[in-house]
């Protein structure tokens, strides 16, 4: 039992898990407070006027950068996570007819860490951004599509989390079939992109009518009640995908407990 004990440790929360979660962290970290300080810097002096010139010197190139940047990771990311191939699955498999228990678990551990990058896209765009973009309101009154708080929220974080769970979906039925394939189509993965979907949806539908019907932003407006709807939907079953790996966590445990002594080979996730 400790040796199941310790190689479970090992997997899920061993030094390259907790290095590659450090290094994620850390680059959404860097981004959030780069988006922030930048807005502190140049939302006020160069950021009221989306035709002036100080808008297109200080705040279009942030908007270009940010939808070049995440194109780029949409496309490395779906194509790694939806049609390349796990080499050591695929080698495990065809020596002994399956996945070796804790190659297993070290796809979940990564697969946590895809939530973890969605759940922080969430607080990003709901508790920081979106909260600051309701207070920018109230102070410049009605603006555009384009604004020092429109473009980190809409043109960022509201993205990545899009990405972010579509990448989820890829990886969990090529890495984790077990789970996300065998059993049919999961449910709470279909809620989950269809619910960041809309809500990705419901900000055009918010911004035209604010344009062109209600330009009123107080936080009861009927045109922000699909954000709510939309986010529980969608945002809230990322945690759903915690309750569907654990207990495979727990059946992975209990093969290793019953399996022969001996150190079970572990190879890094592809």
């Amino acid at each position: 039992m400790a040796r199941v004990t310790t190689e479970a440790r090992a997997v899920i929360t061993g030094r390259e898990w907790l290095v590659t979660l450090g290094v994620v962290m850390g680059v959404l970290f860097a981004a959030a407070t780069t988006l922030r300080v930048w807005q502190q810097l140049f939302a006020w002096t160069a950021g009221l006027d989306s035709t002036s010139p100080e808008f297109a010197t200080y705040w279009m190139p942030v908007f270009w950068a940010e939808l070049a940047v995440l194109s780029v990771v949409a496309v490395v990311w779906w194509g790694w996570a939806g049609v390349k191939k796990c080499r050591i699955c695929a080698a495990q498999h065809a020596a002994g007819g399956r996945v070796e228990p804790g190659h297993e678990l070290s796809h979940i551990a990564t697969l946590w860490i895809y939530t973890t990058v969605g759940t922080f896209a969430a607080c990003m765009q709901l508790a920081f951004f979106g909260e600051q973009d309701a207070t920018w309101h109230q102070v410049a009154i009605r603006d555009t599509a384009l604004t020092p708080s429109h473009i980190p929220l809409f043109y960022f974080w509201f993205p990545l989390l899009l990405i972010t769970t579509v990448a989820t979906f890829l990886y969990g039925r090529t890495r984790l079939p077990h789970i996300y394939r065998e059993r049919g189509y999961p449910l709470s993965m279909l809620l989950m992109i269809g619910g960041i979907a809309a809500l990705f949806f419901w900000v055009a539908v918010n911004e035209f009518f604010h344009s062109f019907w209600q330009t009123e932003e107080l936080f009861s407006n009927p045109l922000h009640w699909g954000f709510v709807i939309f986010f529980y939907v969608g945002g809230a079953v990322i945690f759903s995908i915690w309750f569907q790996t654990l207990p495979r966590i727990y059946e992975l445990i209990s093969q290793l407990q019953t399996e022969p002594g001996g150190h079970e080979t572990q190879g890094r996730t592809p």
